[in-house]
């Protein structure tokens, strides 16, 4: 529907551009184009402009090295870092009871935190006794170079170029993209719609060129959702690693480990606290599956029936940041020297990566599921009202259904027992939001 919506847009366009005659009005509808690219570049700008603090002299030579920094791409990299701890610290001093449940251990409050970055090149995140945690800038590297490489690998991995060819293409294409937006040169898309335009007005309406108008529309709409969903990767698996530093502490692990705890269970402890602690900071402001009866075009959202009854939709975060974090920049920052066979200090990445995981699509569910259960889209009065006297049933009754959806196949029976290992999790995250979402409603 999205694709068919854009492309009567496009034609609109088209056709409106090519049939001004009134010559004010053509500068006008020109003026709107080149808005509406600059604006998609806008949307780009993760991606694009981000790469002037990690890429500032475009594209290196040995796409293997990550490449020094000044003082300028430091003090930025610091900023977002300490924005990232302060948000985190709300969280976890709202959150902290629900925590402490979930985890089944008593968190302690974490009231302050300071953020430190050096550049030395090494695998350095350690939080001290005194409640700053230090950086190295290797390791924001190695987690932006990460999500790079996934963006690019997801968008070029068709190309049948070698690995190190797509990503040095895909730099520079990103860092193309970055000085058009810099330079305010408009949108491709902008050209090909102008274009398509003067060929209707020479020869009459043409198929041909309102699909190459709207190809390049949908590729500018595609390069800005990899843009946007790499920007939440890279802001995830950061409120991780801050996170999981925030746990050591907030987790009492300084003394435990003097006490004789194992470091790795500590390490895993810790990623399990950051998993959770990001879920919730990500969500904090979650509604209830309400439904509404469609009167016009809601913003971002379109119908094709007046007076249909549509789902509010895509109303909670889903953070998976760290996911890609374990998967491209462990290895990047220098951290799998740490973590090699038979480490007594650091679990292997793997471990790390499901643990997190459980953790995170566990509270997920929950959150997912007390939204549904409060929400008037999926549930009738009369379940509200059964859910609202005991609201376990319908979490129960959604972990039952996914039990029979997952029937034989294997990989989804593998996903849910990795979820439902951390069913307290679940349990302690639904019921909280639960009650939460109850109390605003009957308010």
């Amino acid at each position: 529907m999205a694709r068919i919506a854009s492309w009567l847009s496009l034609a609109a366009l088209v056709v409106a551009a090519a049939g001004c005659t009134h010559g004010q009005l053509l500068s006008e509808a020109a003026s709107t184009l080149q808005v509406w690219g600059r604006q998609v570049e806008e949307q780009r700008s993760f991606l694009g402009l981000s790469t002037l603090v990690f890429y500032p002299d475009g594209v290196p030579e040995d796409m293997a090295r990550l490449p020094e920094l000044g003082e300028a791409q430091l003090q930025q990299i610091r900023k977002d870092l300490e924005r990232q701890a302060a948000q985190l610290l709300a969280t976890a001093q709202e959150q902290r009871p629900l925590i402490s449940t979930a985890l089944g251990r008593e968190v302690q409050p974490v009231a302050k935190q300071r953020v430190r970055i050096e550049n030395r090149g090494g695998a350095t995140a350690f939080v001290d006794a005194a409640g700053t945690i230090t950086l190295d800038v290797k390791v924001v590297q190695g987690i932006y170079r990460g999500i790079l490489l996934s963006s690019v690998e997801e968008a070029e991995a068709a190309s049948g170029e070698d690995l190190a060819a797509r990503q040095r293409r895909g730099l520079q294409e990103l860092i193309d993209a970055r000085n058009r937006f810099l330079g305010m040169a408009a949108s491709p898309t902008a050209g090909t719609v102008a274009a398509a335009a003067e060929a209707t007005r020479a020869h009459g309406p043409s198929w041909e060129a309102a699909m190459a108008a709207l190809d390049s529309r949908m590729a500018d709409w595609f390069a800005a959702s990899r843009s946007t969903r790499a920007s939440k990767e890279y802001d995830d698996a950061l409120a991780f690693l801050l996170g999981h530093e925030i746990g050591h502490r907030a987790l009492g692990h300084y003394r435990r480990r003097e006490g004789g705890e194992a470091l790795v269970a500590l390490e895993l402890e810790a990623d399990r606290y950051a998993a959770l602690l990001v879920a919730l900071s990500r969500n904090r402001w979650v509604t209830p599956d309400d439904d509404y009866r469609w009167t016009g075009p809601p913003p971002g959202r379109m119908t094709l029936t007046m007076g249909e009854v549509v789902c509010l939709l895509d109303t909670h975060h889903r953070p998976s940041g760290h996911l890609s974090f374990f998967a491209h920049g462990y290895e990047l920052a220098g951290f799998d020297s740490l973590a090699g066979a038979g480490s007594t200090s650091h679990p292997d990445p793997a471990s790390r990566a499901r643990a997190a995981r459980a953790v995170t699509s566990a509270a997920l569910w929950g959150i997912d599921e007390a939204q549904t259960a409060t929400g008037t889209c999926h549930t009738t009065a009369a379940e509200r009202t059964a859910y609202a006297a005991q609201p376990i049933i319908a979490l129960d009754e959604s972990l039952s259904r996914a039990r029979q959806m997952a029937g034989d196949h294997a990989g989804q029976q593998r996903q849910l027992a990795e979820m439902l290992a951390e069913q307290v999790v679940m349990r302690q995250v639904y019921l909280d939001f639960f009650a939460r979402l109850d109390r605003t409603r009957r308010h």
